[in-house]
């Protein structure tokens, strides 16, 4: 993103900063408050600290995301909004992609977009293992099985059988864009949270029968 950020420089327009609200103030933190799907990953860290070996860690670990993170959206945001008059997709990742398409360094490098279609790829596959991972993590402990390697095809053919929910390219946006946006802050907000304060709750329970 960085690289992304530097080589679309040359085609920076500030000038398309402004207005800097927008549509107004209420339309920029009221009616855009749902756009806050984008920290969707920061649920990710509720379910990182059991598999911590130095619980010490967690707290550096949650600063550094965030703040990658973070930087990882301005520098996004900010390409887009420089290079680009008006973006008519919602989908931030189409929109990078229109980016990329944008770079040539002289005769000797064009079509990056190429590069960043492999570069996606692997993020994909590796955020999909992630999110396995942590879902045996989450079931291992719940059912209190041995070994949650033995489930990780299940899993993985469950979230295959899942992909074929939408019947086309149009109905996947909509899940994606609509259903998945809008309650995706009840997940990551209310589940997460409730998850958290139940853990709490169990281990004082815990400790106070044991004292």
């Amino acid at each position: 993103m960085l690289i992304l950020f530097l080589s679309t420089a040359k085609n920076f327009v500030f000038e398309r900063f402004f207005p800097i609200l927008g549509y107004g103030i209420d339309a920029t933190f009221l009616s855009g408050i749902t756009n806050i799907f984008s920290f969707g990953g920061i649920a990710f860290l509720y379910f990182i600290n059991p598999i911590l070996k130095d619980y010490k860690n967690f707290k550096p670990i949650c600063i550094i995301s965030i703040i990658v993170s973070s930087i990882y959206l301005f520098l996004s945001v900010a390409s887009m909004l420089l290079v680009f008059s008006y973006v008519s997709s919602s989908d931030q990742t189409i929109a990078i992609y229109s980016l990329t398409r944008t770079i040539e360094y002289g005769r000797f490098l064009q079509r990056v977009d190429a590069i960043f279609i492999l570069i996606w790829i692997l993020l994909t596959l590796s955020y999909l293992s992630i999110v396995v991972a942590l879902c045996l993590t989450i079931f291992k402990k719940i059912t209190n099985i041995s070994n949650s390697k033995a489930m990780v095809f299940s899993f993985i053919t469950l979230l295959f059988g899942i992909s074929f929910f939408a019947d086309d390219v149009s109905e996947g946006k909509f899940i994606h864009e609509i259903v998945y946006k809008n309650y995706e802050l009840i997940l990551v907000f209310g589940v997460s949270f409730a998850i958290m304060l139940i853990a709490n709750i169990k281990v004082k329970l815990k400790k106070g029968a044991s004292t």
